[in-house]
């Protein structure tokens, strides 16, 4: 799968471009894995920083942003692991204009990234789960700078610590969001990154855990958990989402489910599913189906076999057909209101 970053993600749906392929999908469900290992590779700069702040240090070395957001206070336990099926990361507060917006939340970490209709400039808001820490594998993500972290400002009662970015503009702030667990905002793009970042911390709540509602509903397929879910909002038309899923004693993400506007992929039907249009891919070990649910509204299911041949292939491509007839649409892809909060059956 092409490794995405979500900020080309999101400033590919701000510019309107021509609709993307299928390897285009497969980048946008990558979105989530890119995250967490940029989220892992943060993680690990901020080692030094969660020393320093579990001893209480607390120092305002610039001033704070005028008209501060309302303050909230953190929750006294974080779960040592996530379930991707619910939410708990509110933001109050975002900069003006930040109408394009993808949400990931994994076993590990929840994210929300946000941007605005016509610039590069962007937030990134992530809550960890306690204890989370990164894997060798994700130490290094190029193209991210931190500069020597500096402490920060107070947020809304946990020190923080705060490190630049580049001559650009831009910088993360993190401080404990509970009990060893990191909370981290990077602003990119402004020069008045750290008093946003501040705001936008002053913001966060993660004390409201609710069930992530869906605009489809589905059968668990049998032997998998789910590992990650996502969200992605275009701001002015319908969102895309899906569900990945892992089989048993494995975090690798395989079968993936997406409901998305059909306007934003091609779609040649080749075969039906049930009565349905549809049309089957296999690109080496993946298969894929995608499937006409309603006159604007497509379904892509997607697994990885174990090989390229027939006996390892056919097996997977049963599964996909058979996951993708039981997907039924719960609800408007333009209105959350009407989606289901119990969307695995």
């Amino acid at each position: 799968m092409n490794e995405l970053d979500t900020r080309a993600l999101l400033g590919r749906m701000a510019a309107e471009p021509a609709p993307p392929t299928r390897t285009d999908i497969d980048g946008a469900i990558a979105t989530a894995r890119r995250q967490r290992q940029r989220t892992r590779w943060v993680v690990a700069a901020a080692a030094a920083t969660v020393l320093i702040l579990t001893v209480g240090l607390v120092t305002i070395l610039r001033p704070e942003p005028q008209d501060p957001a309302p303050t909230a206070t953190p929750p006294a336990v974080a779960p040592t692991k996530f379930d991707p099926t619910r939410t708990r990361l509110d933001v109050g507060w975002l900069p003006e204009g930040m109408r394009y917006r993808a949400r990931s939340i994994t076993a590990d970490v929840e994210s929300l990234l946000a941007a605005p209709s016509a610039s590069s400039a962007g937030v990134n808001i992530q809550l960890t789960a306690k204890g989370f820490v990164p894997t060798a594998e994700s130490e290094n993500v190029p193209g991210v700078p931190i500069g020597e972290p500096v402490l920060g400002p107070e947020v809304n009662g946990a020190p923080s610590r705060w490190y630049p970015g580049d001559a650009q503009g831009g910088g993360w702030l993190h401080w404990e969001w509970a009990p060893g667990a990191l909370a981290v905002v990077e602003v990119y793009g402004r020069t008045d990154a750290r008093d946003v970042a501040t705001r936008i911390a002053r913001s966060v709540r993660a004390d409201r855990e609710r069930p992530v509602a869906l605009p489809f509903t589905m059968a668990r397929p049998d032997g998998t958990t789910v590992v990650t879910v996502g969200i992605v909002e275009n701001g002015s038309g319908p969102y895309t989402t899906w569900l990945e899923f892992a089989r048993a004693r494995s975090d690798v993400s395989m079968l993936s489910v997406m409901v998305l506007p059909r306007r934003s992929v091609t779609f040649t039907p080749d075969t039906v599913l049930g009565a349905r249009p549809a049309d089957e891919q296999q690109t080496g070990v993946w298969y894929s189906i995608r499937v006409e649910l309603a006159d604007d509204v497509l379904l892509e299911v997607k697994d990885r076999a174990a090989s390229t041949s027939a006996s390892a292939v056919d097996p997977v491509r049963a599964q996909v057909r058979a996951v993708a007839a039981g997907v039924q649409l719960s609800g408007d892809l333009s209105d959350p209101s009407t989606w289901s909060k119990e969307p695995l059956r």
